[in-house]
C-alpha cells in the first residue's frame, strides 16, 4: 500500500469578507507543485460562505463539480435554467462539458453555509452539460459506506469519469472496509469530523489521505468512550504564567476586574467578555448559560437578554445571580455573586440602537428558550420581520433589555505551579467597604 497524507493545517487558505475557504489541492492563490491532484480528483475545497453571499454567476467547462452541504442551505442556479436549494443530507453534481454558467449562493440571510466543493477531471471532453441533485439521507446506514455517486448508473447521480463517491459514519471501535472498484484505482479519504485510523495513520478533522497500490483499505474509529475518559483523566497542565500577591491588591475589586479584563482583551483571548451566568430555578436548582458583558457602570455589571427567556423568568422570581469569567490563556478566573435588577428602558433603548441591524431583528423574533419546530421557522420569521422595518428604525421589543448586577462577593483566581493557586475573595461589608481574604486553593 502506498499513501499520501494531507493534514488539515497544511491546506491552502483563502479568506475574503464573504468567504473562508481551505484548499486540499492547489487553488486560487495557493499553489504547491506536489498537490495538484490525486488521480482525477483536482479540487477539494472546504468552503464557508457568509449569509446572503456566494459565488455569483461564472463559467465552467470540461469539469465535473460535486457540492456537499455540511451546514446551512446552498442555492444553485445555472444557464440551463436549473435552480435548487440543497441542505445537509443532499448533494448536487454538475458536468460542465461544453460549457455552463452557474452560481452557488448562501440561501440564508442569517447563518453561514458550509460545504465541500469537489472538482473531478472528466474522462471525455465537450460533452452535454448535466445537472443533478438528490437526497443521500436514505442511503446512509450506521457503520457502512454508502455509494452516492458512480459512473455506471447504479446511483441517483452519475459522473463522466470512472469515479465513485462514498460517505459513511462509523461508531467508536467499529471498522469500515473499502474495496477498490478497479484494480488500478486509488481512493482519497477525507475526514469531515472525528478521528479514524487508516493503515496506522491517525486522521483527524479535515485531514485527507490518498491510498493506492492496494485492493482494499480499512478505516477504524480510533476512540471509544472509555478511551476518552482515560484521556481526560490523564490531562495535566502546570500553571506558570503569573501570581497574585496580597500586597498588590487594590481596595476596590472593580478596579482589579477592569485591569484583568483589559489584559484579556490586549492578549486577544477568545471572547474576553463572555461570562457564564448562573441563576436559580423555582425548585432551587442552579441554571447556567453564557452571555456577553456589555459594560461596567457605577460598580454594576451590565448584560442584555430576553426578559422572557429562562434566565429572565428565574431572575424575576429570584434576583440572586452569579457571573464567571474564565480566561484559560491567562490562567485566570473571576467569580462574582450579586443581585440583578433591570436597567432603565432608556438605557436598554440606547444600547439596542447600537446593535447590528440583523441582531435587532433577531431579538424581535426569537422566542428565546422556547421549543421551536425547526430552524426554518426562525429564518421565515426573520425575513417577515425584516420586511416590516424596511426604511424604518428597528424598535426594541418590550421583552428585551438589560440587567445590572450589583456584586456582593468577588473572587479572583490565578493559576500557580503545583496546584497552589492564588485565590482572593472580596466580600462587601454593611458599611460599603470590601473585606479581602485569601482562600486555600
Amino acid at each position: 500500500m502506498k499513501k499520501v497524507i494531507h493534514k488539515a493545517d497544511t491546506r491552502g487558505h483563502s479568506q475574503y469578507d464573504w468567504l473562508d475557504s481551505y484548499h486540499t489541492f492547489s487553488f486560487d492563490e495557493y499553489f504547491d507543485s506536489d498537490r495538484i491532484n490525486f488521480g482525477a480528483l483536482r479540487v477539494l475545497n472546504d468552503d464557508k460562505v457568509a449569509p446572503g453571499q456566494g459565488f455569483q454567476t461564472h463559467p465552467h467547462k470540461n469539469m465535473e463539480i460535486i457540492s456537499i452541504p455540511l451546514k446551512g442551505h446552498l442555492q444553485h442556479g445555472d444557464s440551463k435554467k436549473n435552480s435548487r436549494i440543497i441542505t445537509v443530507g443532499e448533494i448536487q453534481t454538475m458536468s460542465a462539458g461544453t460549457g455552463i454558467f452557474h452560481s452557488e449562493v448562501n440561501a440564508s440571510p442569517v447563518e453561514p453555509v458550509e460545504f465541500l466543493q469537489i472538482w473531478i477531471m472528466p474522462r471525455e471532453r465537450n460533452t452535454r452539460p448535466v445537472y443533478q441533485d438528490f437526497s443521500i439521507a436514505e442511503l446512509e446506514r450506521p457503520n457502512e459506506l454508502a455509494v452516492i455517486v458512480s459512473p455506471d448508473g447504479s446511483t441517483p447521480a452519475s459522473l463522466l469519469q470512472d469515479t465513485w463517491f462514498s460517505i459513511g459514519k462509523v461508531e467508536a471501535g467499529k471498522k469500515l472496509g473499502y474495496h477498490m472498484h478497479q484494480s488500478h484505482a486509488g481512493v482519497y479519504i477525507f475526514l469531515i469530523e472525528g478521528e479514524i485510523v487508516v493503515d496506522g495513520e491517525v486522521l483527524k478533522r479535515r485531514d485527507g489521505m490518498g491510498v493506492y497500490d492496494t485492493n482494499s483499505v480499512d478505516l477504524v474509529r480510533s476512540r471509544g468512550l472509555g478511551d476518552v475518559y482515560k484521556r481526560q483523566a490523564d490531562i495535566r497542565q502546570e500553571y506558570t504564567k503569573g501570581g497574585l500577591r496580597e500586597s498588590e491588591l487594590p481596595g476596590d475589586p472593580l478596579s482589579l476586574f477592569s485591569r484583568w479584563l483589559q489584559e484579556a482583551i490586549d492578549a486577544e483571548v477568545d471572547e474576553p467578555t463572555a461570562v457564564i451566568v448562573g441563576t436559580v430555578s423555582p425548585e432551587g436548582r442552579p441554571s447556567t448559560r453564557t452571555v456577553l458583558l456589555k459594560g461596567l457602570h457605577d460598580g454594576k455589571f451590565i448584560f442584555y437578554t430576553n426578559y422572557e427567556s429562562r434566565k429572565g423568568k428565574q431572575l424575576a422570581q429570584n434576583p440572586s445571580i452569579s457571573l464567571s469569567f474564565v480566561w484559560h490563556a491567562l490562567e485566570r478566573q473571576i467569580h462574582i455573586e450579586g443581585i440583578a435588577t433591570k436597567v432603565s428602558p432608556e438605557e436598554s433603548d440606547e444600547y439596542f440602537r447600537k446593535r447590528p441591524y440583523k441582531s435587532r431583528i433577531g431579538a424581535r423574533i426569537s422566542p428565546q428558550s422556547q421549543p421551536i419546530a425547526s430552524r426554518m421557522q426562525l429564518i421565515r420569521s426573520f425575513v417577515r420581520e425584516a420586511a416590516r422595518w424596511i426604511g424604518k428604525e428597528v424598535e426594541r421589543p418590550d421583552n428585551w433589555g438589560g440587567y445590572a448586577v450589583t456584586p456582593t462577593r468577588i473572587e479572583f483566581w490565578q493559576g500557580r505551579p503545583n496546584r497552589l493557586h492564588d485565590r482572593f475573595l472580596y466580600t462587601l461589608q454593611p458599611d460599603g467597604e470590601w473585606k479581602i481574604s485569601r482562600l486555600a486553593p
